[in-house]
């Protein structure tokens, strides 16, 4: 039988889905019949029927949810998990698209709140065990199940998952910043971010990634567009249109495990999977490890300083001619404002030899680095 959770008063049970058949395991246990007219007790039997039969077809349904996902129902005496995508959430104006999926804004019936509603279509995923794998990677690193030892601040975080015959939707953390991509473009041309935010930024973005690692997971697609500035400003910078201003006391989030893997130590991961701009040398060759992950964010703190991409050329065949080489520069006078401190960080990332390379714990002991513990 298909397993149903429901958060009860906060505490996880569980109960088969033939169990939905009868109401005590989902509702205060009534006294049918006591005090009742024969016409009230006929009305009221045919309503306990059409509730048993609302149950029946909501648990043939193949909807998985999370347990815990209405924990913040705080008016409601049970919380059910077995109800549906479109009884839980409203949805609205579409934020995002991608190769095989979309993203939504929706709004918790119960709550209020406001979440992002990522919708995967299956037929249009790479394939069903990389789905499966993406589905596994977020739970594991985003899922609101109190243990914190598995949350991170600069990872979205999961509310619900609901699965149906075409799609995985997921309910993630609304992030209402921007994407830090698009924050940066937005920076005037003569503009470049101070030192210590773009370590800031550069922190948050490696703490994250740290995480990963430490689960043994490899994201493979790391690069700003895969960040979110969160809706969280204490400063009350939120709303300017300042966004160098917004980029000083942005939370970053992680997002998208679309190409993430769980990888064994030891083991290289083979699958081609990459941005051109962002991959690194290794996985052109066909064989590497978690590593391919820093040289993307040596890619990424590029961006963050300078706002160009080291390897840019006209076609993606020069492109990676240039990845394979590790051709670049920092003369360029856009560098000019950057410390050798970040410098340094930079070309220790960009190092084409794996042996060489920091790893995600030694990234964050660079001094450049320590900025952002400072401020």
């Amino acid at each position: 039988d298909r397993i149903l959770t429901t958060q009860l008063f906060g505490q996880e049970k569980n109960s088969t889905a033939d169990a939905c058949d009868s109401d005590s395991s989902f509702e205060r246990s009534e006294h049918l019949g006591e005090g009742l007219s024969p016409e009230q007790l006929w009305l009221e039997q045919g309503r306990r029927q059409e509730r048993q039969e609302k149950r029946r077809r909501r648990a043939k349904r193949e909807v998985k949810v999370l347990p815990g996902s209405l924990a913040d129902c705080d008016n409601m005496v049970e919380c059910y998990s077995s109800a549906s995508l479109d009884e839980n959430y409203t949805l609205c104006e579409r934020i995002g698209k991608g190769s095989y999926s979309s993203v939504s804004r929706c709004v918790h019936v119960h709550s209020g709140t406001e979440h992002a509603l990522k919708s995967i279509l299956r037929r249009r995923a790479p394939s069903a065990e990389q789905l499966q794998e993406e589905l596994e990677i977020t739970k594991l690193l985003g899922a609101q199940d109190g243990n914190t030892d598995l949350q991170h601040p600069n990872i979205v975080q999961l509310f619900d998952v609901y699965e149906d015959s075409s799609s995985v939707h997921l309910v993630l953390e609304l992030c209402r910043g921007g994407q830090l991509m698009s924050l940066l473009a937005r920076l005037p041309d003569s503009e470049s971010l101070p030192d210590e935010v773009a370590a800031r930024l550069a922190r948050q973005m490696a703490s994250s990634l740290q995480h990963l690692h430490s689960r043994s997971i490899a994201h493979r697609d790391l690069k700003p567009e895969n960040f979110m500035a969160a809706d969280h400003d204490e400063g009350g910078n939120n709303n300017s249109n300042n966004n160098s201003s917004k980029l000083a006391v942005a939370t970053l989030k992680m997002i998208d495990f679309g190409l993430s893997r769980r990888f064994v130590p030891g083991q290289p991961m083979k699958t081609l999977a990459c941005t051109s701009h962002y991959v690194a040398p290794e996985v052109l060759e066909g064989q590497y490890t978690e590593s391919c992950d820093l040289w993307s964010l040596g890619v990424s703190i590029y961006v963050l300083l300078c706002r160009s991409l080291p390897f840019a050329a006209e076609g993606e065949a020069e492109v990676l001619r240039k990845v394979r080489a590790g051709s670049y520069s920092q003369d360029t006078a856009a560098w000019a404002a950057a410390s050798g401190q970040a410098k340094s960080l930079v070309s220790s990332l960009l190092e084409r030899d794996v042996a060489l390379r920091p790893t995600a714990d030694e990234v964050l002991l660079h001094p450049w680095l320590s900025i952002a513990c400072n401020n």
